[in-house]
C-alpha cells in the first residue's frame, strides 16, 4: 500500500477494516489494517488522512454542517 500511495493513489476506500470474509474462505492473503495503521501509513508519507462519505464529501464538513443546522443528515457509509 506504502508503494501505491507514493506512486499517486490517492484512496484507501478499497482497504477493509476488520476483513473477515476472505479469511474465513480460507484465504491467505486477507488482512485486517486497523484504523491506526491506516493513519500511521498516510503520516508517514506526509499524506493527510481525510474520511470520506460513499459521495467522497469529507465526513468532517459533513459534521460540521449538520451541527450549524445546514444538512439534515449525512451519509454513513464512508471511506478512509
Amino acid at each position: 500500500m506504502r508503494e501505491a500511495l507514493r506512486a499517486g493513489a490517492n484512496d484507501l476506500g478499497g482497504t477493509l477494516m476488520n476483513e473477515s470474509i476472505t479469511r474465513a474462505a480460507g484465504a491467505t492473503h486477507g488482512q485486517e489494517m486497523t484504523q491506526s495503521d491506516m493513519l500511521s501509513l498516510a503520516a508517514s508519507l506526509g499524506r493527510p488522512a481525510v474520511q470520506r462519505t460513499t459521495l467522497y464529501r469529507s465526513l468532517s464538513e459533513l459534521h460540521a454542517r449538520e451541527e450549524s443546522g445546514r444538512v439534515a443528515t449525512a451519509s454513513s457509509g464512508c471511506t478512509c
